[in-house]
């Protein structure tokens, strides 16, 4: 199984984190996922989970931070896309990234006044890395049954914890991301 991006260096698009147009911005996280594919599924393999961290943070905050948490995604062939914000169109499950967290709660007294802040905590959450380039982390497990969450109810210890016995096969990248606008203080 691989992963494929539609750029050679499998760096995320401006796009798609802090670098996009203001009005892509939303409580300064932006949540239009990019795009990518897997191809080589395996037989067997009815689902696809995947999750995206950054390992960077750990550096700065001693966690990684978690971007994405998708889970059940319907495999038919051997081969799925990913088009661009499909964090926002898909019905399959997502659970809560970082956003979802103390740390934002502490960073953003005002969060839970937001109302998207749900949203905002259960889809795809675009990197923002407060200088220089991070690495996202990219792992999508094929699965031969379905995680079987609701949308928003669980986390990424909660599909960590339910994998062994459900993994046909693994794949991983990294994806590169760049801050290139100042930090707003």
């Amino acid at each position: 199984m691989k992963i494929t991006s539609p750029t050679t260096t499998f760096t995320i698009p401006d796009e798609y984190g802090c670098n996009a147009a203001p009005s892509q911005i939303t409580h300064g996280i932006n949540p239009y996922s990019f795009p990518f594919g897997v191809t080589d599924i395996p037989a067997g393999t009815k689902y696809l989970a995947v999750t995206l961290q950054d390992f960077d943070t750990i550096k700065l905050f001693g966690f990684t931070y978690i971007h994405w948490v998708l889970t059940d995604v319907p495999v038919t062939g051997d081969t799925v896309d990913f088009p661009a914000d499909f964090s926002q169109t898909t019905l399959a499950p997502q659970g809560f990234n970082s956003n979802h967290s103390a740390m934002k709660q502490r960073t953003d007294p005002e969060w839970d006044t937001y109302d998207n802040h749900v949203n905002l905590e259960t889809h795809y959450t675009g990197p923002r890395p407060r200088f220089g380039t991070h690495n996202y982390r990219m792992n999508v497990y094929a699965l031969k049954e379905a995680m079987g969450f609701d949308q928003g109810a669980f986390d990424l210890a909660d599909v960590m914890n339910k994998l062994d016995g459900l993994v046909v096969d693994h794949a991983a990248q990294n994806f590169p991301y760049e801050r290139k606008i100042p930090v707003e203080k």
